[in-house]
């Protein structure tokens, strides 16, 4: 239904998202973006490459005064990730009509990506597994005029990892080249 709403109220929109393709430096990771417009606010991305995760751990057991146990340590991996994400550029006409540039898709977005994350290439004090995700999120795409990008995006992420149900917050940024 929220698709099908997206779609709809692409009707009148004079504005038009444009093909384009990328290679991203994310926080942890680099990937390569294939996207194509589905209609005048709509595209998909198909995406893939490398993703990484990253985290920190710290724990201890007082007893009064005294310190029993104590640990912290970082934690990393790098895997591969193959995904499409399905956005719907909600702000592109307005930013037309008020002379911003919108050039290669440079508009804030709602996204869905589906995504397939394998266990990790390398990794360090953790252990990963198969993951497929959806992930809800707010997104912002902007391509300045040298074709540099930037994107940031904030939402959630729910997926089997390993054949278990889980979810939390996805957050990630993404610097690259448009072609």
């Amino acid at each position: 239904i929220i698709i099908l709403a997206m779609l709809l109220t692409t009707i009148a929109i004079s504005a038009q998202t444009v093909k384009n393709q990328s290679v991203n430096l994310e926080i942890l990771g680099l990937q390569y973006n294939y996207e194509m417009p589905l209609s005048k606010a709509t595209t998909v991305v198909f995406h893939g490459g490398l993703g990484g995760s990253l985290g920190y751990s710290s724990s201890s057991l007082s007893f009064y005064d005294e310190v029993i146990y104590e640990d912290d340590k970082w934690f990393y991996s790098l895997s591969g990730v193959i995904g499409a994400d399905f956005r719907y550029y909600y702000n592109l006409a307005k930013r037309e009509r008020n002379g911003k540039d919108t050039r290669k898709n440079s508009a804030d977005f709602w996204a869905v990506d589906l995504q397939y994350v394998s266990p990790a290439i390398y990794e360090h004090n953790m252990h990963t597994k198969n993951t497929f995700m959806a992930s809800p999120y707010w997104g912002l795409r902007r391509v300045y005029k040298n074709n540099w990008l930037f994107e940031f995006h904030l939402g959630l992420a729910f997926g089997s990892v390993g054949g278990e149900f889980d979810w939390g917050p996805t957050f990630n940024l993404k610097v690259g080249y448009s072609f």
